[in-house]
């Protein structure tokens, strides 16, 4: 049981090491926000706290920022998708993308 907690350890290394060094490949836009949420309730994650009033300033009143939320709760983003706003979970294709070319987190 052990090795394999310590196989997982070095798969999520290496794993980040690749992320690092592709990261660089991507041009950063400055005038896309990412913003994450790290409030963690019975359910889930909580959209609550700075980043979630900032957030929906952003999107609500400064139209030039890209104001793209990062969730880890897939409902959370669909709830938000729902009501306009662009939200991801974090472990999408569209989500990791965003992180990366996020002028700003």
């Amino acid at each position: 049981m052990m090795v394999v907690e310590k196989i997982k350890t070095l798969l999520n290394i290496l794993l980040s090491h690749i992320i690092y060094g592709f990261s660089f490949l991507v041009s950063r836009d400055k005038r896309t926000w990412v913003f994450i949420g790290w409030h963690k309730g019975r359910k889930g994650e909580v959209f609550t706290d700075n980043s979630k009033y900032l957030f929906l300033y952003i999107s609500n009143n400064v139209k030039d920022i890209k104001a793209v939320w990062i969730g880890t709760d897939r409902s959370l983003c669909e709830k938000l998708r729902a009501k306009g706003y662009l939200a991801y979970s974090r472990g999408s294709l569209s989500g990791m993308y965003h992180s990366l070319q996020a002028g700003y987190t």
